[in-house]
């Protein structure tokens, strides 16, 4: 071989060593700007809000989000205590004569000719808002001579007074307050039982999960169940979960909160919880089994693998998913400290993949901007369909071609490249709310419905038990339920209790129990906020 060719061989051999050393710089590159990626969006996460809501910069008409104020929690003191060898103190009866007390008669009418016998007393605590009293029922109990023998007595009484549970303090305004303070105020136990105490009420947090948990076993499961079954008799419903710490699912990291929820255009307002160890595709075939309808939704598998459901994917998820893309840009602060045009196209001319995220962003933000306005201007579903059909087909195919156009652009681990992936997988769903002009353009309604839980879940941090964790979401349930009747829960989870409890097995007189459903007809009347 000569000089010159075995220079070219030299050369040609450098040459693709080159090349290779390109291509994996290049890789390597990918992967520190994937790690710098993720570094920024921590941050970000950490010490500043990260709504897309709260920006202003890309488009205004960003979405709203419901905001929950909560009080921060502190750790209970672990008070030591020194236990004698083999002995036990006695258990201390509570001493409620520090309280207010009302004393109420319950006395015959005509009392001529009965001999007066030994009067029955009954107590419990009654709440009312800014007082708590004892409350003391005296039954008067008397002899009729005239009517009894020696072998049977006859006794007449004074109208007796029914308990909530027996052998308790508890009553029905009560346990109510107790619902609202915990499942609407998102107040842990530990914090309304330091609450009562300083008021001289001695209420554990012991006493009040047993008076939930007795009641919702004794009354409120039956008004559950009803609230099902006409929720799965809608064609439309909302669904989504959340993370729950049970401490008696110890082979478990985390348990669940599924919720559940009717559509605005619904006549009967349903919110409803459930507890499960697991996030997996059985439990949501069995709390959907007889609903046939449209769901909206995210695209977990769960959901779509539903028989007789179309899943309607929601766009605020979408939407989010670029919001964070661009977020995790570097010069993505630079870019919303921008005062001009000019500014920001010479910014967007330097960053093509920025520019790129930001278009499909803006995409999206118009599609929100034509449904807000068609949705806004009229509440004729059929109209609203139609109109949805002429109007926002046209950006939903731009939206289409831009992923089409770009499914292959971007870092593979870049949240550019997740966010339209997922906008791929999920199209034909995204689309679902074309078919009917009741159906939303997101979820949102479904997220709000499970932020109260999240926001009480800050509170009281973790469920102990699984029994607890479904009263819980019984409770929830009855709570929210109220609440989106416009009727005040407290007020009527009183109402509610004081009559069930005159109910003789709530479980055989269905009827009677519907007429308590915060959605019935007959109930609401004096109740509203």
């Amino acid at each position: 071989m000569n000089k010159e060719a075995q220079l070219r061989a030299e050369n040609e051999k450098l040459k693709s060593e080159i090349a290779a050393l390109t291509i994996k710089n290049e890789q390597l590159s990918h992967t520190v700007n994937w790690y710098e990626e993720q570094i920024r969006l921590i941050n970000i996460r950490k010490y500043q809000k990260t709504s897309e809501g709260d920006s202003g910069i890309y488009q205004n008409s960003l979405f709203d989000e419901a905001e929950f104020l909560q009080e921060s929690i502190k750790e209970e003191e672990n008070e030591e205590v020194t236990i004698k060898e083999h002995t036990r103190k006695k258990k201390t009866a509570p001493d409620y004569s520090k309280m207010e007390l009302e004393v109420v008669h319950r006395d015959v009418e005509n009392k001529k000719g009965l001999v007066e016998l030994k009067s029955t007393y009954k107590e419990e605590i009654i709440y009312i808002p800014g007082r708590i009293l004892r409350r003391k029922y005296i039954i008067h109990n008397y002899m009729d001579p005239k009517q009894s023998t020696d072998e049977h007595t006859v006794m007449v009484s004074g109208e007796n007074y029914t308990k909530l549970i027996n052998k308790s303090m508890a009553s029905a305004s009560l346990v109510a307050a107790i619902i609202y303070k915990k499942y609407v105020m998102g107040m842990p136990l530990y914090r309304i039982e330091t609450d009562f105490n300083r008021k001289n009420i001695p209420i554990t947090r012991q006493d009040m999960s047993n008076w939930l948990t007795i009641c919702t076993d004794k009354y409120l499961k039956y008004l559950f169940e009803q609230m099902r079954q006409d929720l799965l008799k809608e064609d439309i419903l909302y669904g989504d979960e959340t993370t729950v710490n049970c401490l008696e699912e110890k082979d478990r990291d985390k348990s669940y909160m599924w919720i559940q929820r009717t559509s605005p255009s619904s006549d009967r307002q349903i919110s409803l919880y459930y507890y499960n160890a697991s996030r997996e595709y059985g439990f949501a075939k069995e709390i959907y089994a007889g609903f046939k309808g449209y769901l909206h939704a995210d695209a977990y598998g769960a959901y779509t693998k539903l028989d007789d459901v179309t899943v309607v994917a929601c766009w605020a998820h979408a939407r989010r998913y670029v919001f964070e893309a661009l977020e995790s840009y570097q010069i993505d602060k630079t870019f919303k400290r921008c005062h001009s045009r000019q500014e920001r196209a010479d910014l967007l001319a330097a960053n093509k993949a920025y520019a790129k995220t930001l278009e499909l962003f803006n995409l999206i933000e118009d599609l929100f901007k034509a449904d807000k306005k068609i949705t806004g201007s009229t509440k004729d579903y059929d109209v609203i369909k139609t109109r949805r059909l002429e109007e926002e087909t046209p950006i939903l195919q731009r939206i289409k071609e831009y992923l089409d156009e770009n499914s292959s652009v971007f870092i593979t681990k870049s949240k550019s490249n997740a966010a339209i992936q997922y906008m791929i997988g999920c199209w034909n769903n995204l689309q679902n709310y074309l078919k009917d002009g009741r159906l939303e353009l997101t979820n949102n309604l479904g997220e709000r419905t499970v932020k109260v839980f999240v926001v009480g879940r800050k509170n009281w941090l973790f469920a102990n038990t699984a029994s607890g964790a479904k009263t819980s979401a019984i409770l929830y349930s009855l709570a929210q339920t109220a609440i989106n009747n416009h009727l005040r829960p407290d007020t009527y989870l009183t109402t509610v209790l004081d009559r069930m409890k005159e109910i003789d097995d709530p479980g055989n007189h269905p009827e009677e129990v519907r007429k308590l459903l915060p959605y019935s007809s007959e109930f609401q009347h004096n109740i509203h906020d």
